[in-house]
C-alpha cells in the first residue's frame, strides 16, 4: 500500500519545532511560533492523510504542538493562558467527519526518531549511545523553573516539575506573560512511533503523546 508522506531529516544535529519561551521571555518571535496542525493536508480524491517522518541525529525538540484532525477550542471557552496565545490543542476534540471523507476518516501517522542513524533505511534505527555525545533524546514540552517557591507572578512563578495542584493551576489560569506551554504530540486514528537513542522526556505537567 502506498501512502503520501513527508520526511524531515537532520543528519548532523537537532530538529526543533517552535522556539523555547525560556523563563517567561517576552520575545515576539518566541511567542509567535505556531503549532503544526496537519488537518488541512490531505491528498487525492479521497483526501488521504500522510505519514510524517522526523529523524535527527541529535535531539527532537517539541516546543509547540504537533497535531492532526482536531478542532481548536473556540474563544470564550478557553483558559486565560490559552486565550493569551498558547496552544489549545490539548483540549481540542476530534473533528467531525467531513463530507469530503465519506469513507476515509484516517489521520496522519508520525514516525519520530532522535539519535537517528540517518544512513539506515529503517526509520527506527538509532546510533550507539557512545556516539551520541549526550544527544539523542525526544523532548516534548518546555522545561519551566523548578519549585517550590513563594512567587505567584513573573518569571519565577510557581511552575515546575513536581505536579503540585497549585503549580498546575498557575500554569493554566494566569500565565499571560508566558508563551506556549500545552505541548502535545497527538493524532486521531493514525499511529505514533517514537524512538530515541537516549531518553523520551515529557518536560512539564501538560506534555503528552497520545492517539
Amino acid at each position: 500500500m502506498l501512502a503520501p508522506g513527508v520526511e524531515i531529516v537532520n543528519p548532523s544535529g537537532d530538529l526543533t519545532l517552535g522556539l523555547a519561551n525560556i523563563n517567561g521571555s517576552t520575545s515576539s518571535e518566541a511567542r509567535s511560533t505556531a503549532d503544526w496542525d496537519l488537518s488541512s493536508f490531505r491528498y487525492g480524491s479521497m483526501s488521504a492523510p500522510g505519514v510524517l517522518t522526523m529523524r535527527a541525529s541529535g535531539d527532537l525538540v517539541f516546543n509547540n504542538t504537533l497535531s492532526d484532525g482536531f478542532d481548536a477550542v473556540q474563544t470564550g471557552f478557553l483558559l486565560t493562558a490559552t486565550e493569551a496565545g498558547n496552544s489549545s490543542m490539548w483540549l481540542a476534540t476530534l473533528s467531525t467527519i467531513k463530507d469530503s471523507l465519506p469513507v476515509n476518516t484516517q489521520s496522519w501517522s508520525y514516525r519520530l526518531t532522535a539519535g537517528a542513524d540517518t544512513a539506515a533505511s529503517d526509520f527506527r534505527a538509532v546510533r550507539p549511545e557512545d556516539e551520541l555525545g549526550g544527544k539523542g533524546s525526544v523532548l516534548v514540552g518546555e522545561l519551566y523553573p523548578a519549585v517550590p517557591n513563594g512567587n505567584t507572578s513573573g518569571t519565577s512563578a510557581a511552575l515546575g516539575l513536581n505536579g503540585l495542584t497549585s503549580n498546575t493551576i498557575r500554569i493554566s489560569t494566569n500565565s499571560t506573560d508566558r508563551g506556549n506551554r500545552f505541548e502535545v504530540i497527538r493524532t486521531g486514528t493514525g499511529s505514533i512511533s517514537v524512538n530515541a537513542g537516549r531518553d523520551i522526556q515529557l518536560r512539564n505537567q501538560f506534555s503528552t503523546i497520545y492517539t
